[in-house]
């Protein structure tokens, strides 16, 4: 199983790199693998960077960590949050015993100008 490019039967890595659009430097990204047993957890962050993250400044955190099975995985959480200039948003998404979701929750929280703030959550079960 390829991961990225990475092969993913390794006990863990943890690896940053660079993405460049021509000449600029448009981000900064980390990506993490960690296995334990049958166990997995992935976690990537995303920065804009430099011009780029002058322009739209951006940070996007992922995870994702379940159970690694004989045939595919069986996810035990995901969650997402990501911030720029306007706004944050978060996501999480439980799954059950079997690995189907059975609650999500998102928020989204928009950044005005003046400083005020205007939050939205929402549970979906």
């Amino acid at each position: 199983m390829a991961f990225f490019g990475i092969n993913a039967k390794a006990s863990s890595f943890d690896e940053s790199m660079d993405v460049k659009i021509g000449v600029f430097d448009a981000a900064n990204v980390r990506l993490k693998y960690a296995k334990n047993d049958n166990k997995y957890d992935i976690q990537a962050d995303v920065k804009t960077a430099n011009f780029f993250g002058s322009i739209y400044p951006f940070l996007g955190m992922y995870e994702a960590n379940g159970e690694i099975l004989k045939k595919g995985v069986k996810p035990f959480v995901y969650k997402t949050k990501t911030k720029s200039r306007s706004h944050e948003r978060t996501k999480t998404i439980l799954y059950d015993e079997k690995g189907k979701a059975y609650e999500e929750k998102y928020s989204k929280t928009v950044f005005e100008r003046l400083g005020k703030e205007s939050s939205d959550e929402v549970q979906v079960k």
